[in-house]
């Protein structure tokens, strides 16, 4: 068995309190560098969840087909007050040269907004 003589120790605890020292000098450093990544962490998460919103906003309520387009209402908003209600929808038609009977020319991916 090997027994550790005095110098050893000494120079093993030198070594370790150097170690411990500089392990202590850069703590501020990291703090800030702590804080700058927690706020970026908060910028980024809000903005995540504002791109998560804008997806979901042509999310369709209800969507229909028939002579080949594809109606889709995207948004109903009332107002009782003023007895109005708006109805946001998108017409996408698979032949854009399509004439409707209502005389509307459908075009692919046409937003219409409608109050009344």
């Amino acid at each position: 068995m090997t027994t550790i003589s005095m110098r050893q120790f000494l120079v093993l605890a030198a070594v370790v309190m150097t170690a411990y020292g500089y392990g202590q000098t850069n703590c501020d450093a990291l703090k800030k560098d702590n804080e700058t990544l927690q706020s970026t962490n908060k910028v980024l998460t809000s903005e995540n969840e504002y791109l998560k919103k804008v997806l979901d906003l042509n999310k369709p309520i209800l969507e229909s087909e028939q002579e080949n387009s594809t109606y889709t209402i995207t948004a109903v908003k009332g107002n009782k007050a003023g007895k109005t209600i708006e109805i946001t929808f998108l017409i996408e038609s698979k032949d854009e040269n399509h004439r409707r009977n209502s005389g509307i020319t459908a075009r692919s991916n046409s937003l219409l907004m409608i109050s009344s």
